[in-house]
């Protein structure tokens, strides 16, 4: 399974709230033009103007983020917050870039203090997906549910929360999680996956085998689902189908497969599915 990632583009996460500024119109044209060296261009004349107006540091902060000038973010939001006299979504954003640099420790320290203050979604999306880099599962797990109880069908909150809860062996609440997943956005092979990969560790071998035919109808030649509907039927004591499905996932060249195989199949296995 992977981590699913939530859109880091700035300009989708409702942070516009000061473009109505006065000096922070002109600034908008740009970007809606698509012409951030423009923007930037901008704001470097009004802060030479008014160097104390904390919202362009904030603006031109969150131009540089979209652009990947993550340090020169980070100066203008140290110096937004020090002329703000408080941080407010500045923190947030310092989390983002945090992420970003693979700085994850750090991180967790702004999305944490953020969102103690704010119920904000991203807010604990970030501060799930930062602990699940941590491997902090369980805490990931309940950053993932303040989220869910913000937005009770946010298919990446529970999907993150089903892949949390697995990575702890919490598979009872990683199959509740994923069902809700599977329900939200039927077509993605990974909750499904998800959901199998659960439902197998419970030892529900035969009900794995129905989510993972789900995934598998997604995607027929998918190297890890066809491994692990080859484990279900190892589990169910039918080797020969064990060995059908571990031979086509080998041919997808899936490693597990081919010790499977070298270890359980004989020579003559290849019976249909």
């Amino acid at each position: 399974m992977k981590i699913v990632m939530i859109a880091t583009l700035l300009s989708c996460l409702g942070l516009m709230a000061t473009a109505q500024s006065r000096y922070l119109k002109k600034v908008d044209k740009f970007m809606l033009l698509g012409d951030s060296v423009k923007a930037v261009n901008h704001l470097n004349k009004m802060i030479g103007k008014h160097a104390s107006t904390a919202d362009l540091y904030l603006r031109r902060a969150q131009i540089k983020m979209d652009r990947g000038d993550l340090n020169p973010a980070m100066v203008d939001l140290n110096t937004f917050c020090s002329l703000n006299q408080t941080c407010g979504e500045a923190t947030y954003l310092k989390g983002i870039i945090r992420y970003r640099q693979s700085d994850y420790h750090g991180a967790v320290e702004f999305f944490s203090d953020y969102s103690r203050k704010h119920e904000h979604l991203n807010a604990w999306m970030y501060l799930g997906l930062t602990h699940l880099k941590l491997k902090n599962y369980q805490i990931a797990e309940n950053a993932f549910t303040k989220a869910i109880a913000i937005d009770s069908e946010n298919y990446l909150a529970l999907y993150n929360a089903g892949l949390a809860s697995y990575s702890y062996s919490e598979y009872d609440k990683a199959s509740e999680y994923f069902t809700l997943a599977t329900k939200r956005i039927p077509g993605d092979i990974d909750s499904w996956l998800g959901l199998g990969l659960a439902q197998s560790a419970l030892g529900d071998f035969s009900e794995s085998n129905k989510s993972l035919r789900q995934a598998l109808g997604i995607q027929p030649e998918n190297g890890s689902v066809l491994y692990n509907i080859g484990v279900n039927y190892h589990g169910l004591g039918d080797s020969d189908q064990a060995c059908s499905y571990w031979k086509r996932a080998k041919l997808t060249l899936n490693h597990p497969a081919e010790v499977a195989i070298e270890q359980y199949c004989s020579e003559t296995a290849d019976k249909g599915h």
